[in-house]
Protein backbone atom coordinates (compact mmCIF):
# COMPACT_ATOMS: atom_id res chain seq x y z
CA UNK A 1 0.00 0.00 0.00
CA UNK A 2 2.90 2.37 0.75
CA UNK A 3 4.16 2.48 -2.82
CA UNK A 4 0.66 3.25 -4.16
CA UNK A 5 0.42 6.25 -1.79
CA UNK A 6 3.84 7.49 -2.94
CA UNK A 7 2.75 7.22 -6.57
CA UNK A 8 -0.39 9.23 -5.80
CA UNK A 9 1.65 11.92 -3.96
CA UNK A 10 4.10 12.25 -6.83
CA UNK A 11 1.25 12.45 -9.34
CA UNK A 12 -0.46 15.10 -7.23
CA UNK A 13 2.75 17.17 -7.08
CA UNK A 14 3.08 16.93 -10.84
CA UNK A 15 -0.50 18.08 -11.38
CA UNK A 16 -0.16 21.00 -8.94
CA UNK A 17 3.42 22.12 -9.59
CA UNK A 18 3.57 21.67 -13.37
CA UNK A 19 1.14 24.50 -14.20
CA UNK A 20 3.01 26.89 -11.84
CA UNK A 21 6.39 26.01 -13.34
CA UNK A 22 5.01 26.41 -16.86
CA UNK A 23 3.52 29.78 -16.00
CA UNK A 24 6.83 30.99 -14.51
CA UNK A 25 8.70 29.89 -17.62
CA UNK A 26 6.21 31.67 -19.87
CA UNK A 27 6.64 34.91 -17.91
CA UNK A 28 10.40 34.60 -18.11
CA UNK A 29 10.27 34.16 -21.87
CA UNK A 30 8.09 37.27 -22.25
CA UNK A 31 10.40 39.53 -20.17
CA UNK A 32 13.59 38.06 -21.54
CA UNK A 33 14.81 36.99 -18.12
CA UNK A 34 14.87 33.60 -16.53
CA UNK A 35 14.60 33.24 -12.72
CA UNK A 36 17.38 31.66 -10.82
CA UNK A 37 16.70 28.13 -9.68
CA UNK A 38 15.10 27.97 -6.25
CA UNK A 39 14.10 31.68 -6.17
CA UNK A 40 10.62 33.04 -6.50
CA UNK A 41 11.34 36.75 -5.87
CA UNK A 42 9.11 39.09 -7.93
CA UNK A 43 10.61 41.38 -10.51
CA UNK A 44 11.52 44.91 -9.26
CA UNK A 45 8.80 47.48 -9.76
CA UNK A 46 9.62 51.06 -10.68
CA UNK A 47 8.19 53.35 -7.96
CA UNK A 48 7.35 55.92 -10.60
CA UNK A 49 5.00 53.41 -12.18
CA UNK A 50 6.86 53.42 -15.49
CA UNK A 51 7.57 50.16 -17.21
CA UNK A 52 11.21 49.25 -17.96
CA UNK A 53 12.39 50.52 -21.31
CA UNK A 54 10.09 53.59 -21.31
CA UNK A 55 11.31 57.00 -20.25
CA UNK A 56 9.23 58.98 -17.72
CA UNK A 57 8.06 61.48 -20.27
CA UNK A 58 7.32 58.95 -22.98
CA UNK A 59 3.79 57.68 -23.37
CA UNK A 60 3.21 54.00 -23.61
CA UNK A 61 2.02 52.83 -26.97
CA UNK A 62 -1.44 51.23 -26.93
CA UNK A 63 -0.01 48.43 -29.03
CA UNK A 64 2.79 47.69 -26.60
CA UNK A 65 1.12 44.60 -25.15
CA UNK A 66 -0.10 43.21 -28.42
CA UNK A 67 1.65 40.38 -30.17
CA UNK A 68 4.17 41.43 -32.79
CA UNK A 69 4.35 39.71 -36.12
CA UNK A 70 7.62 37.97 -35.51
CA UNK A 71 8.28 35.32 -38.18
CA UNK A 72 10.41 33.39 -35.69
CA UNK A 73 7.53 33.02 -33.23
CA UNK A 74 5.11 30.21 -33.97
CA UNK A 75 1.52 31.34 -33.73
CA UNK A 76 -0.98 29.10 -31.98
CA UNK A 77 -4.31 28.79 -33.73
CA UNK A 78 -7.36 27.11 -32.27
CA UNK A 79 -8.74 24.29 -34.44
CA UNK A 80 -12.09 25.00 -36.00
CA UNK A 81 -14.93 22.97 -34.49
CA UNK A 82 -16.19 20.17 -36.72
CA UNK A 83 -19.97 19.87 -36.61
CA UNK A 84 -21.84 16.82 -37.86
CA UNK A 85 -24.42 17.55 -40.56
CA UNK A 86 -28.03 18.01 -39.53
CA UNK A 87 -30.44 15.11 -39.80
CA UNK A 88 -33.52 15.62 -41.94
CA UNK A 89 -36.85 13.85 -42.11
CA UNK A 90 -37.62 13.28 -45.77
CA UNK A 91 -40.92 14.74 -46.99
CA UNK A 92 -42.10 11.37 -48.31
CA UNK A 93 -41.68 9.65 -44.94
CA UNK A 94 -44.81 9.33 -42.82
CA UNK A 95 -44.89 11.53 -39.75
CA UNK A 96 -46.27 10.53 -36.36
CA UNK A 97 -49.64 11.90 -35.37
CA UNK A 98 -52.64 11.46 -33.16
CA UNK A 99 -53.23 7.90 -34.30
CA UNK A 100 -49.74 6.88 -33.22
CA UNK A 101 -50.14 8.46 -29.79
CA UNK A 102 -53.51 6.72 -29.33
CA UNK A 103 -51.97 3.41 -30.38
CA UNK A 104 -49.18 3.76 -27.82
CA UNK A 105 -51.66 4.55 -25.06
CA UNK A 106 -53.96 1.65 -25.98
CA UNK A 107 -51.18 -0.94 -26.16
CA UNK A 108 -49.70 0.31 -22.89
CA UNK A 109 -53.10 -0.06 -21.21
CA UNK A 110 -53.43 -3.60 -22.57
CA UNK A 111 -49.96 -4.48 -21.27
CA UNK A 112 -50.62 -3.16 -17.78
CA UNK A 113 -54.08 -4.69 -17.55
CA UNK A 114 -53.02 -8.14 -18.77
CA UNK A 115 -49.97 -8.24 -16.51
CA UNK A 116 -52.24 -7.82 -13.47
CA UNK A 117 -54.46 -10.78 -14.41
CA UNK A 118 -53.87 -14.33 -13.29
CA UNK A 119 -52.96 -16.58 -16.24
CA UNK A 120 -55.65 -18.97 -17.43
CA UNK A 121 -56.08 -22.10 -15.35
CA UNK A 122 -55.90 -24.44 -18.37
CA UNK A 123 -52.15 -24.54 -18.97
CA UNK A 124 -50.80 -25.26 -22.43
CA UNK A 125 -47.42 -26.57 -23.57
CA UNK A 126 -46.78 -28.09 -20.16
CA UNK A 127 -44.24 -30.54 -21.51
CA UNK A 128 -41.00 -29.54 -23.26
CA UNK A 129 -41.22 -29.42 -27.06
CA UNK A 130 -38.66 -29.96 -29.77
CA UNK A 131 -35.18 -29.46 -28.26
CA UNK A 132 -36.28 -27.75 -25.04
CA UNK A 133 -35.19 -30.52 -22.70
CA UNK A 134 -31.76 -31.01 -24.24
CA UNK A 135 -30.96 -27.28 -24.27
CA UNK A 136 -32.14 -26.89 -20.67
CA UNK A 137 -29.95 -29.73 -19.42
CA UNK A 138 -26.96 -28.29 -21.27
CA UNK A 139 -27.24 -24.61 -20.36
CA UNK A 140 -29.06 -24.36 -17.03
CA UNK A 141 -26.93 -23.49 -14.01
CA UNK A 142 -27.07 -26.06 -11.23
CA UNK A 143 -26.84 -23.53 -8.40
CA UNK A 144 -29.97 -21.56 -7.54
CA UNK A 145 -27.90 -18.48 -6.69
CA UNK A 146 -26.14 -18.72 -10.05
CA UNK A 147 -29.51 -18.88 -11.80
CA UNK A 148 -30.64 -15.78 -9.90
CA UNK A 149 -27.45 -13.98 -10.98
CA UNK A 150 -28.11 -14.92 -14.61
CA UNK A 151 -31.63 -13.49 -14.35
CA UNK A 152 -30.32 -10.25 -12.87
CA UNK A 153 -27.76 -9.92 -15.64
CA UNK A 154 -30.47 -10.44 -18.25
CA UNK A 155 -32.40 -7.58 -16.64
CA UNK A 156 -29.37 -5.32 -17.08
CA UNK A 157 -29.00 -6.22 -20.75
CA UNK A 158 -32.73 -5.72 -21.34
CA UNK A 159 -32.67 -2.27 -19.72
CA UNK A 160 -29.85 -1.23 -22.04
CA UNK A 161 -31.61 -2.58 -25.12
CA UNK A 162 -34.91 -0.78 -24.60
CA UNK A 163 -33.46 2.53 -23.37
CA UNK A 164 -30.70 2.90 -25.97
CA UNK A 165 -32.96 3.67 -28.98
CA UNK A 166 -34.75 6.52 -27.20
CA UNK A 167 -32.17 7.84 -24.72
CA UNK A 168 -29.02 7.57 -26.86
CA UNK A 169 -30.07 7.47 -30.51
CA UNK A 170 -32.98 9.91 -30.36
CA UNK A 171 -32.17 12.29 -27.50
CA UNK A 172 -28.36 12.35 -27.40
CA UNK A 173 -27.36 11.78 -31.02
CA UNK A 174 -30.27 13.05 -33.11
CA UNK A 175 -31.37 15.95 -30.88
CA UNK A 176 -28.03 16.81 -29.27
CA UNK A 177 -25.11 15.94 -31.53
CA UNK A 178 -26.92 16.26 -34.85
CA UNK A 179 -29.09 19.18 -33.67
CA UNK A 180 -32.30 17.74 -35.14
CA UNK A 181 -35.04 17.71 -32.48
CA UNK A 182 -37.66 17.12 -35.15
CA UNK A 183 -36.04 13.87 -36.28
CA UNK A 184 -35.38 12.93 -32.67
CA UNK A 185 -39.09 13.21 -31.84
CA UNK A 186 -40.08 11.08 -34.81
CA UNK A 187 -37.55 8.41 -33.82
CA UNK A 188 -38.62 8.43 -30.17
CA UNK A 189 -42.31 7.98 -31.00
CA UNK A 190 -41.51 5.15 -33.41
CA UNK A 191 -39.45 3.46 -30.70
CA UNK A 192 -42.20 3.87 -28.11
CA UNK A 193 -44.74 2.49 -30.55
CA UNK A 194 -42.68 -0.63 -31.26
CA UNK A 195 -41.85 -1.25 -27.60
CA UNK A 196 -45.48 -0.81 -26.55
CA UNK A 197 -46.72 -3.22 -29.21
CA UNK A 198 -44.06 -5.80 -28.36
CA UNK A 199 -44.93 -5.64 -24.67
CA UNK A 200 -48.68 -5.86 -25.21
CA UNK A 201 -48.46 -8.81 -27.60
CA UNK A 202 -46.19 -10.73 -25.24
CA UNK A 203 -48.38 -10.09 -22.20
CA UNK A 204 -51.55 -11.22 -23.98
CA UNK A 205 -49.84 -14.35 -25.31
CA UNK A 206 -48.46 -15.42 -21.93
CA UNK A 207 -51.89 -14.84 -20.39
CA UNK A 208 -53.67 -17.01 -22.97
CA UNK A 209 -51.08 -19.79 -23.33
CA UNK A 210 -50.30 -19.99 -19.59
CA UNK A 211 -47.26 -22.20 -20.03
CA UNK A 212 -45.42 -23.27 -16.84
CA UNK A 213 -41.84 -22.09 -16.52
CA UNK A 214 -39.20 -24.83 -16.65
CA UNK A 215 -38.42 -24.72 -12.93
CA UNK A 216 -42.05 -25.43 -11.97
CA UNK A 217 -41.52 -29.17 -12.32
CA UNK A 218 -38.87 -28.95 -9.57
CA UNK A 219 -41.12 -27.16 -7.05
CA UNK A 220 -41.60 -29.49 -4.10
CA UNK A 221 -38.55 -31.61 -4.95
CA UNK A 222 -35.39 -29.64 -5.76
CA UNK A 223 -37.08 -26.36 -4.87
CA UNK A 224 -39.06 -25.55 -1.76
CA UNK A 225 -42.82 -25.26 -2.50
CA UNK A 226 -42.83 -22.05 -0.45
CA UNK A 227 -40.22 -20.43 -2.67
CA UNK A 228 -41.40 -17.22 -4.28
CA UNK A 229 -40.83 -18.67 -7.74
CA UNK A 230 -43.16 -21.57 -6.92
CA UNK A 231 -46.10 -19.50 -5.64
CA UNK A 232 -46.27 -16.32 -7.73
CA UNK A 233 -48.53 -16.01 -10.77
CA UNK A 234 -45.55 -15.44 -13.02
CA UNK A 235 -44.66 -19.11 -12.89
CA UNK A 236 -47.21 -19.69 -15.67
CA UNK A 237 -45.94 -17.01 -18.03
CA UNK A 238 -43.22 -18.89 -19.87
CA UNK A 239 -44.41 -18.66 -23.49
CA UNK A 240 -43.08 -16.60 -24.94
CA UNK A 241 -40.10 -14.81 -23.41
CA UNK A 242 -40.68 -11.11 -22.80
CA UNK A 243 -36.98 -10.46 -22.20
CA UNK A 244 -36.12 -12.04 -25.54
CA UNK A 245 -38.82 -10.26 -27.54
CA UNK A 246 -38.12 -6.86 -25.97
CA UNK A 247 -34.35 -7.18 -26.35
CA UNK A 248 -34.63 -8.06 -30.03
CA UNK A 249 -37.18 -5.28 -30.52
CA UNK A 250 -34.68 -2.78 -29.12
CA UNK A 251 -31.80 -4.17 -31.18
CA UNK A 252 -33.91 -4.05 -34.34
CA UNK A 253 -34.90 -0.44 -33.65
CA UNK A 254 -31.24 0.50 -33.28
CA UNK A 255 -30.46 -1.08 -36.65
CA UNK A 256 -33.61 0.22 -38.38
CA UNK A 257 -32.80 3.86 -37.65
CA UNK A 258 -29.20 3.42 -38.75
CA UNK A 259 -30.40 2.07 -42.07
CA UNK A 260 -31.88 5.54 -42.75
CA UNK A 261 -29.64 7.89 -40.74
CA UNK A 262 -25.89 7.78 -40.22
CA UNK A 263 -25.90 8.56 -36.51
CA UNK A 264 -22.32 7.49 -35.68
CA UNK A 265 -21.00 7.02 -39.21
CA UNK A 266 -21.38 4.02 -41.52
CA UNK A 267 -18.76 1.77 -39.92
CA UNK A 268 -19.69 2.67 -36.35
CA UNK A 269 -23.38 2.15 -37.11
CA UNK A 270 -22.71 -1.36 -38.40
CA UNK A 271 -20.68 -2.19 -35.29
CA UNK A 272 -23.38 -0.77 -33.02
CA UNK A 273 -26.08 -2.76 -34.80
CA UNK A 274 -24.11 -6.01 -34.52
CA UNK A 275 -23.37 -5.34 -30.85
CA UNK A 276 -27.05 -4.70 -30.14
CA UNK A 277 -28.05 -8.04 -31.63
CA UNK A 278 -25.25 -9.80 -29.74
CA UNK A 279 -26.53 -8.29 -26.48
CA UNK A 280 -30.07 -9.38 -27.36
CA UNK A 281 -28.88 -12.93 -27.99
CA UNK A 282 -27.07 -12.87 -24.64
CA UNK A 283 -30.25 -11.67 -22.93
CA UNK A 284 -32.25 -14.54 -24.41
CA UNK A 285 -29.60 -17.11 -23.52
CA UNK A 286 -29.45 -15.93 -19.92
CA UNK A 287 -33.18 -16.62 -19.56
CA UNK A 288 -32.50 -20.24 -20.43
CA UNK A 289 -29.43 -20.37 -18.19
CA UNK A 290 -31.51 -18.95 -15.34
CA UNK A 291 -34.21 -21.61 -15.91
CA UNK A 292 -36.88 -18.98 -16.57
CA UNK A 293 -37.68 -20.04 -20.14
CA UNK A 294 -37.36 -22.92 -22.54
CA UNK A 295 -35.39 -22.59 -25.75
CA UNK A 296 -38.64 -22.47 -27.75
CA UNK A 297 -39.79 -19.52 -25.61
CA UNK A 298 -36.75 -17.36 -26.32
CA UNK A 299 -36.55 -18.29 -30.01
CA UNK A 300 -40.19 -17.33 -30.51
CA UNK A 301 -39.62 -14.08 -28.64
CA UNK A 302 -36.57 -13.27 -30.76
CA UNK A 303 -38.50 -13.79 -34.02
CA UNK A 304 -41.50 -11.71 -32.95
CA UNK A 305 -39.34 -8.98 -31.41
CA UNK A 306 -37.23 -8.68 -34.56
CA UNK A 307 -40.32 -8.50 -36.76
CA UNK A 308 -41.83 -5.70 -34.67
CA UNK A 309 -38.56 -3.79 -34.28
CA UNK A 310 -38.00 -3.74 -38.03
CA UNK A 311 -41.63 -3.61 -39.13
CA UNK A 312 -42.85 -0.55 -37.21
CA UNK A 313 -40.03 1.74 -38.46
CA UNK A 314 -40.53 0.40 -41.99
CA UNK A 315 -44.13 1.64 -41.93
CA UNK A 316 -42.92 5.15 -41.10
CA UNK A 317 -39.94 5.24 -43.43
CA UNK A 318 -41.91 4.11 -46.48
CA UNK A 319 -42.42 6.69 -49.20
CA UNK A 320 -46.11 7.17 -48.52
CA UNK A 321 -46.39 10.51 -50.29
CA UNK A 322 -44.73 9.10 -53.39
CA UNK A 323 -47.08 6.12 -53.40
CA UNK A 324 -50.12 8.34 -52.95
CA UNK A 325 -49.04 10.54 -55.85
CA UNK A 326 -48.38 7.48 -57.98
CA UNK A 327 -51.76 6.01 -57.06
CA UNK A 328 -53.55 9.21 -57.99
CA UNK A 329 -51.62 9.47 -61.25
CA UNK A 330 -52.26 5.85 -62.16
CA UNK A 331 -55.97 5.89 -61.36
CA UNK A 332 -57.06 9.29 -62.68
CA UNK A 333 -60.41 9.18 -64.43
CA UNK A 334 -62.45 11.90 -66.09
CA UNK A 335 -66.21 11.77 -66.38
CA UNK A 336 -67.82 13.78 -69.18
CA UNK A 337 -71.25 14.19 -70.73
CA UNK A 338 -71.83 14.25 -74.47
CA UNK A 339 -74.99 14.68 -76.55
CA UNK A 340 -76.48 11.71 -78.41
CA UNK A 341 -79.31 11.35 -80.85
CA UNK A 342 -81.74 10.28 -78.15
CA UNK A 343 -80.43 12.37 -75.26
CA UNK A 344 -77.17 12.66 -73.22
CA UNK A 345 -74.44 10.06 -72.88
CA UNK A 346 -71.92 9.49 -70.07
CA UNK A 347 -68.26 8.83 -70.82
CA UNK A 348 -65.49 7.75 -68.48
CA UNK A 349 -62.01 8.52 -69.77
CA UNK A 350 -58.90 7.02 -68.11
Amino acid sequence: MGQYWRVHVVALCVLVCAPAVAQTQDEAEKTGTRPEPGTTEPAPVDPAGVKPGISPGEAESPLADTEKDDPNVEKKTEPLPIEAPLLTWKPEWARVGTGNYAFIGATAAVSIGTSLLRPLSNHNLERPILFDEGVRNSLRFDSLNARYAARDLSDVFLSMEITWPIAVDALVLAAGVRRSPDVAWEMAVIDAEAIALSTALQQVTTFLVSRPRPYVENCGSQLSPDLNDCVRNGRYRSFYSGHSSMAFTGASLICAHRMRHELFGKTADIVTCATAYAAAAATASLRVVGDMHNASDVITGAIIGTAIGLGIPALHYRSWEHKRRGSRAGSSYEISLYPTGNGIGLAVVH
